[in-house]
């Protein structure tokens, strides 16, 4: 279940930054908000790992 839930969070994650690439590429969004949407999701990414490990740990 652990592994299954893990893949999940990839794939979305993977497409969220996907997305976010071809809204700039495609001038839909500015630098500075590009740059804002990937801090965001850098942090989203680490505190779903955090709340995995942790999960997995108990």
């Amino acid at each position: 279940m652990f592994k299954y839930l893990i893949i999940f969070c990839i794939l979305v994650f993977g497409l969220i930054y996907f997305g976010n690439y071809i809204d700039y590429k495609n001038q839909k969004i500015s630098r500075k908000e590009y740059d804002r949407r990937i801090r965001l999701f850098i942090i989203l990414l680490a505190i779903i790992i955090f709340i995995l490990v942790w999960i997995k740990k108990r």
